[in-house]
């Protein structure tokens, strides 16, 4: 008779001896891997700026755009190549870890291959805030999920880029203002990102022919006009007040008259507010100095100069 109800175990079978080289060499190569996994939430700390500046190598990118190449940090510009594509940009960042990139300079010397230069820009575009460590620095996207990882090089930078010959190289030293927290944000005014949206003229006489304007979009960008031109930058301002832009060069946007004051006067803003008593939007320096406010445009403002 068959005996029902015993369960009968199974024979576990030892991997081949020649799998257990390979299965080691997996684990190895996890183990050795500081990659975040892009589903990974990682929470950017306390960040000092400078640590950025110098030259490292890109280990991880989104679909590999970039892996291998160089990228060259000093403190206002950047430059990643890879001996067939160049591209040239600015950034900026918070001590609080909030990132701004901006490509205006791209070029390729090679005909044979595609031009990665939407994908290649998009990725690092797309990054919101930094962890910078001694020798790897992580990028991370609005969702904190991890976009790229560099890891430092131990070699002088070689990049070169046109929009270094537009934006003067500076020291790393420069970027103190940005390296440890701003004063406290005054009470009258309100950090919030939502009530800075939207159109706005400098709070000074101007030439009225000039029609000078800015908009803050929620889209993270902002669109200026001014006499013959027209600009547009990346910004950004936390719940706490901290205030990130970039402004690019002369000549690198096509402009033909030089960027007004009331432009000049965002980039070294670290924090920004609205006023509560005065509805005004007020941009404060590292040391809590007013550099320029804005109103909100009115009826006139609107009125085409006859």
């Amino acid at each position: 008779m068959r005996e029902t109800g015993k369960v009968v175990p199974r024979r576990r079978v030892a991997p081949p001896a020649q799998i257990w080289p390979l299965l080691l060499a997996l684990v190895f190569a996890a183990a050795c891997t500081s990659v975040p996994p892009r589903d990974v939430v990682v929470q950017p700390t306390q960040v000092d700026p400078r640590g950025l500046v110098g030259t490292w190598t890109i280990a991880d990118s989104p679909r590999g755009e970039f892996v291998g190449a160089m990228a060259s940090f000093d403190a206002e510009a950047f430059v990643i190549e890879d001996g067939c594509f160049r591209a040239g940009g600015q950034w900026r960042a918070s001590w609080s870890g909030e990132f701004l990139a901006r490509t205006v300079d791209a070029q390729t010397a090679c005909d044979t291959r595609p031009q990665p230069h939407d994908a290649a820009i998009a990725w690092l575009e797309s990054v919101t805030s930094v962890v910078i460590a001694a020798d790897e620095v992580t990028f991370l996207d609005s969702r904190r999920s991890a976009v790229a990882q560099l890891l430092r090089e131990k070699t002088e930078p070689t990049a070169s880029s046109v929009l270094l010959t537009k934006v003067t190289a500076v020291a790393a030293g420069d970027l103190e203002a940005y390296a440890h927290p701003a004063p406290e944000l005054p009470d009258r005014l309100d950090p919030a990102a939502d009530i800075a949206t939207g159109a706005w003229v400098p709070d000074v006489p101007t030439d009225p022919v000039a029609r000078p304007s800015l908009d803050f979009q929620a889209n993270g960008m902002w669109y200026a006009q001014y006499d013959c031109n027209g600009k547009s930058g990346p910004w950004t301002l936390t719940s706490g007040g901290t205030f990130l832009t970039l402004v690019s060069p002369d000549g690198v946007e096509g402009t033909i008259c030089p960027t007004p004051n009331f432009l000049t006067a965002l980039e070294p803003a670290i924090q920004a507010g609205v006023d509560r008593e005065t509805g005004k939007l007020l941009f404060l320096d590292s040391d809590g100095q007013l550099l320029q406010s804005f109103r909100r445009p009115s009826s006139d403002d609107r009125k085409r100069p006859s």
